[in-house]
């Protein structure tokens, strides 16, 4: 398992190098996400999940539609999953578009509560005690944490494997077991601290394997192609996906994520990165030296 991790860590430090470069102020969104996801399969990898590129006070799950004419600008946050044969790994970084000095001091701030967060991590650890850290270590630069947006664990082909890593001391005692992989995930932001459901994005994920009456074609290529991890409605080539989907959504088949915004419109920041636990825990994507 070990080995695997490595690689799949490895990959995503790569891909998250080459993401860093080609990141460009007013850079069509959708020409960088494609470029990424290709980068990621060149390595003999699938992306885990879309590339999510959310800029300003969208936190997280804006990832380009297929026609999508957005362009780079801000404070952009680049978040990448990587699946390699079925270990996954998931980092995230903010860059700053704008040269502004908020927009540096908020990426600092999710940056050190990472670090901080992962100097407390080892067996045993209740979930409350990384987010303390991850919040005393914010609130240092006069920001909040993102309040309802949290961390995860990671299994073998499963993105979210059921617990959750808090941004804040939530007082919750569940344990990080030896050899749990999990992702610490700091947002910071200058608003209020919460985030609300915007549009629907691109992102979808299949929730129940339960054939529909309609377009099955559409049911078995995701099922068979993404296996229960999320992915965009740009990795479908048929002419009526977006009438599947919905009818997949209505059946209860089918999630789609929504784009999540800061509650005030504050900027938010994110620094993530995956984790081995064992006595010492492994780094798996070194996000800081990138």
């Amino acid at each position: 398992m070990e080995k695997e991790l490595l690689k799949s860590g490895k990959i995503l430090e790569k891909t998250l190098a080459f993401a860093k470069k080609i990141v460009k102020k007013e850079v069509m969104l959708l020409d960088i996400v494609k470029k990424i996801e290709e980068f990621i399969i060149k390595q003999k990898a699938k992306p885990a999940f879309p590339v999510n590129l959310s800029i300003n006070d969208i936190a997280a799950h804006y990832s380009p539609f297929p026609n999508d004419k957005a362009i780079a600008y801000g404070l952009i946050k680049i978040d990448i999953g990587v699946n390699y044969n079925g270990y996954i790994t998931d980092a995230a970084i903010t860059i700053d578009l704008e040269n502004s000095k908020e927009n540096k001091r908020l990426i600092r701030a999710s940056k050190e509560a990472l670090k901080q967060a992962i100097r407390v991590v080892k067996p045993e650890i209740e979930v409350w005690e990384i987010g303390k850290a991850i919040e005393e270590k914010i609130k240092e630069y006069g920001f909040k944490p993102i309040y309802n947006l949290s961390g995860h664990s990671i299994d073998f082909n499963n993105l979210h494997a059921g617990k959750s890593i808090p941004n804040y001391n939530n007082k919750e005692k569940t344990k990080i077991t030896t050899n749990e992989i999990i992702a610490i995930e700091p947002f910071a932001t200058s608003g209020i601290g919460y985030v609300i459901d915007g549009n629907p994005s691109s992102i979808w994920i299949l929730k129940k394997q339960v054939k529909p009456r309609l377009y099955r074609e559409i049911y078995n290529f995701i099922k068979e192609n993404f296996n229960g991890l999320p992915f965009s409605e740009r990795w479908l080539s048929f002419s009526n996906y977006k009438i599947a989907l919905n009818y997949f959504k209505q059946q209860g088949i089918m999630h789609n994520y929504s784009i999540l915004i800061e509650k005030n419109k504050g900027k938010v920041s994110q620094y993530e990165t995956t984790l081995l636990v064992n006595e010492k825990p492994k780094l798996l994507v070194d996000v800081f030296e990138i």
